[in-house]
């Protein structure tokens, strides 16, 4: 079962303008209401409560808009080619779900 992307969906949904500054070949002029440095927790929890009280809020990050497209989400497939390295081979025979090629 696929988890939900839930910043994939509601950027798509709400029209999100996902701007990569470090792509611009001319400044640009961005309004807002509010500017948030940082969308970690503390940013993102901000700008979700700023946004739904119906400011316009620009968020600024060092670093890109990640989805689940951007990472393997299957965690069996992607830790089972370690397991043999770091479990003893009797729990790794023993378990149903890891079935070895």
């Amino acid at each position: 079962m696929a988890i939900p992307d839930l910043f994939k969906d509601r950027a798509k949904s709400e029209n999100w303008q996902i701007t990569d500054a470090g792509k611009l070949d001319k400044n640009i002029t961005v309004e807002a209401d509010v500017i948030i440095i940082g969308t970690g927790a503390g940013g993102g929890v901000s700008a979700e409560v700023l946004s739904q009280a119906g400011l316009k809020v620009v968020m600024i990050e060092e670093g890109g808009l990640y989805t689940s497209d951007d990472f393997n989400m299957d965690c069996i497939k992607r830790v089972l080619p370690v397991l043999p390295k770091t479990v003893p081979s009797v729990f790794f025979r023993a378990a149903p779900w890891a079935e070895l090629p």
